[in-house]
């Protein structure tokens, strides 16, 4: 079976960028990139996106496979979110206080993509 278009190996920012587009029906460009270090397995891009034009896109691309990891939706969806956590937080705690920062994108433990493995993720 072939892969989404955004799942298959990217090489180019470019192609990364157009990915994305095409996942979130969003316009991104291109603001910064590293690879945090020469033996990292991850090359880490630094995006703008056109909904979130305070906000910066961490994109995380594999190295190897391609496979792409963002935090797009967490930044996205924060205030939905929010709301979630707070009013469910407030059926325990009474007049609680909650704040929700989106975090960094994901980056799965080897050979362990599971909600088990992104729990015990640092």
């Amino acid at each position: 079976m072939r892969r989404p278009r955004f799942l298959q190996k990217n090489k180019s920012i470019e192609s990364i960028i157009h990915c994305l587009e095409e996942k979130y029906g969003d316009t991104f460009t291109y603001y910064n990139s590293d690879t945090q270090s020469f033996m990292s397995k991850y090359q880490e891009i630094w995006l703008r996106a056109v909904k979130l034009p305070k906000k910066m896109v961490q994109v995380l691309r594999d190295k190897y496979t391609g496979d792409l990891t963002d935090n797009y939706l967490g930044l996205l969806l924060k205030d939905d979110i929010q709301a979630l956590l707070q009013r469910t937080a407030a059926q325990v705690f009474e007049g609680c206080l909650l704040f929700y920062t989106p975090g960094m994108a994901y980056t799965p433990l080897e050979g362990d993509t599971d909600a088990r493995g992104f729990l015990r993720s640092p």
